[in-house]
Formats: structure tokens, sequence, C-alpha cells
């Protein structure tokens, strides 16, 4: 007896079933394969940038909120914890009914990414306090010595060196800073460009000191003349090349620079009247009108009711856009330190806020 052999056999649904399941297991092994570390390069550069924007928003959002007589209120991201899953399933199934020949495959993958982030309020004693104390003086040196302006570094952040005042652009006290003020800020500036201005940092983290001290023989005659007038103009004694500088608002001797700087929150404070606010804005008694700069200016914070085209940063609130123009180098500087500031607020205290997480 002659058998009629089968025209789709039981191997070949077999071998059918085995190349679905081997290609599922390529798929997934070549997605696994931009899993894992790989992703780290990415996600570290994407998580960065965001967290940096986020933080430049809250710094603009609170200098606009103190413009409008509203409490400033910080967040920090505590945790970024982002997890990925992939996953995929296989089937085969075949038949041979009736002389009817049937194979059936169903391939299916999966992937999923699951960021939380993590929002901590600042707040606390420490955190307070580091917002309404004024800065060391020391710390506004140390950037100093790093390379930021001292004309930019001592306008933005001091009321006065040994009685001598900075000029003030805030709604109760607008008047523009002595000469000598400026002087004195455009000689330390000559003095940074030209390496002899140096540096002496001492004390603890909670207490740095800091005395700055000149060279004791200086070749260069215009130097040595502007030295001597740095010196004249402060009070100082002309033959000391070293002085100590401390917080204070009066000149207690003729052998110590007495810096009165500002808070922190002051600092945000007067930088908010720069802010360019909606005509509308102070007609209906939401704000005072814009004050013209008094001195150097610092910042300029810029209103629109469109969203700008080239910004900086930008926020929207009370139905308008508040921005720092990206061709504003000035502006960005001043942002900066800003930043970097605000970066040495202390928040250590135990007790927190809620936290907010958001997932995806």
């Amino acid at each position: 007896m002659i058998m009629k052999k089968n025209k789709y056999p039981g191997f070949v649904i077999q071998k059918f079933g085995k190349i679905c399941v081997s290609v599922l297991l390529a798929i997934l092994f070549n997605s696994c394969a931009s899993m894992g570390p790989k992703t780290i390069p990415s996600d570290g550069f994407n998580y960065n940038e965001r967290i940096s924007l986020q933080q430049n928003e809250q710094i603009l959002l609170n200098i606009v909120r103190l413009r409008y007589a509203e409490v400033p209120l910080f967040l920090t991201v505590s945790s970024v914890i982002n997890q990925y899953s992939r996953d995929g399933r296989a089937s085969v199934s075949g038949s041979n009914l009736f002389g009817t020949p049937k194979a059936d495959a169903n391939l299916n993958t999966g992937w999923s990414d699951r960021p939380t982030i993590t929002y901590t309020p600042m707040g606390g004693q420490a955190f307070s306090e580091s917002l309404l104390q004024p800065l060391p003086p020391a710390i506004l040196f140390f950037l100093i010595q790093s390379g930021w302006s001292p004309t930019r570094m001592l306008t933005l952040t001091t009321s006065s060196i040994n009685g001598i005042k900075n000029g003030s652009n805030t709604a109760r006290f607008q008047y523009p800073p002595d000469k000598e003020f400026i002087t004195v800020i455009q000689l330390l500036e000559t003095f940074q460009q030209n390496g002899i201005l140096g540096m002496e940092i001492g004390g603890t983290d909670a207490e740095p000191t800091l005395n700055i001290h000149f060279p004791a023989e200086i070749q260069d005659d215009s130097l040595r003349v502007s030295v001597h007038l740095f010196k004249e103009i402060l009070g100082l004694n002309t033959e000391l090349n070293s002085f100590p500088v401390r917080y204070g608002q009066i000149q207690k001797n003729n052998s110590e620079i007495f810096l009165h700087s500002h808070s922190l929150l002051e600092i945000f404070f007067n930088i908010s009247g720069y802010i360019d606010v909606p005509y509308e804005h102070v007609d209906e008694g939401r704000t005072y009108a814009t004050l013209q700069p008094q001195g150097m200016p610092i910042i300029k914070i810029n209103s629109s009711k469109e969203k700008p085209d080239i910004d900086y940063i930008s926020i929207k609130t009370r139905d308008y856009w508040y921005y720092i123009d990206d061709s504003d180098l000035e502006s960005k500087t001043t942002f900066g330190i800003l930043q970097i500031l605000l970066s040495m607020a202390k928040d250590s205290s135990p007790s927190k806020g809620p936290l907010i997480s958001i997932g995806n």
C-alpha cells in the first residue's frame, strides 16, 4: 500500500515555532543590551539638565513672588529613581484538521519606564537662618578669588565697606552708591586682573576668616598708586599690607576692613526691584512701579504676555511670562551668582514637610 505524503508535516510547524521563538529572544536580548549601565550617560545628562532647569525656575519664581509681596518657597529634588522593564511572550500552535493544515504564531513584547522623582520643601531652622543671616564676608571673597568679578559680587551682596555705602534699588529705599564705593570696587577689579590681590583663608567651615594682602613691593607705578588710593579711601593704615576682613557696618580701627553684607533673602528682594512688571499690575495695585536702577544695572528681568522666543530662563505666573534674555550676558552672570549663593544655604533640619512624588 502506498501512503500519501503530507504536504505540511508536523516537523515544519515545529521548525516554524522555533524560528519564532528565536526571533523573539533576539529582539529581547538586543533591546536589553540598551538597558542597565548603557542608560546611565543619557539618563544622567537628561535628569541633570532638567533638575538644573527646575532649580533655576524656582529662583526666578521666588524673585517674582517677592516683588508681589508673596512668601518664597523652595523645593529640592531629594531623589530620582528610574525603573526599566522589558517582557516578551511567544506562542505557537499547529493543527491538521480534516486534511487542512494550519499554523499560528504570536509574538508580544513590552517596555516600561517608570521614573519617580521626589521633591522636598527646603525649610527648618538651619535653612531659614541661611536665608536671613548676612553672608559671611569670607564667602564673598572666596568667590572673588575663584574668578568672579569684584564689581558684580560686591554690588550685589554688600551694603557698605568701612562705612562707604552701596546704592539701593528697593521700593522703600532708593539711592545711588557713594562715588568712593564705585572707586573701591573698581580698584579691587584692577588688583584681581593684575594678580596683586592676595587672600589668606583660615578659621573653620562654620566661621571662616579672611585676610587680604598686597605685595610688599609693587614694581608698576600705577598699581602702587592704586593700592595707596585704596587704603586711603577705606581709612586704612597705608603702612600695612595685610588686612582682616570682618562683618560690620562701622569701621572700628584702621587695620581692618569691615564689610556690611546682605542676607540671601535681602539680595533676592533687591533684585526683585529690577523686574520690568506689566503696567496693568501697577495700576491695579498688585505691585509697585519698576524703579530706574541706581548705579550698575546688575540684572534685567523682563515680562511678556507671550512666551519669549529666546530665553535663558523663564517662568509663567500671574498670566505673564517673566524671563531673562539669553543674549543678556550681564544678567545671566548675576543669575549664576545667585545659583551659587543659594546652593550654600543650609538645609539640615531633621523636620521636613510632605514629600511630593511624581511617577509616570
